[in-house]
């Protein structure tokens, strides 16, 4: 498959963003504040590992405990057309603040995110 996902990024929704985030860092992660924004931290752990986010819930996002999963693909109109066509629902290409995606939601009910390069 040409067009194959990559795994990406992790967003955790967390119930107290200042508490979830004191935690991240006791276990020797570094906080990108830098990268974050309102509501938002970044996190890095060892050199090559892949960064990760806490999101603070707020009334427009998942419910605290909720982990939402991006993977990267190289053309996500292509890659959009291709999980349709293999039975798979998925929401309309929303452009975002950080980039272009679309969401399916696995048998267990969790979001995937499948973002352009």
């Amino acid at each position: 498959m040409s067009n194959q996902p990559g795994y990406d990024f992790t967003i955790y929704y967390v119930a107290d963003l200042e508490k979830s985030l004191d935690f991240f860092v006791k276990l020797g992660f570094v906080n990108l504040p830098g990268e974050g924004g309102p509501g938002f931290c970044q996190l890095r752990g060892k050199a090559g590992s892949l960064d990760f986010g806490l999101s603070e819930v707020k009334a427009q996002t998942p419910p605290a405990g909720t982990i939402e999963l991006y993977y990267k693909v190289s053309d996500i109109e292509e890659a959009r057309t291709a999980v349709l066509a293999n039975g798979v629902e998925a929401s309309s290409i929303m452009k975002m603040p950080f980039g272009t995606i679309f969401q399916v939601k696995s048998p267990d009910g969790n979001s995937l995110y499948l973002m352009q390069e």
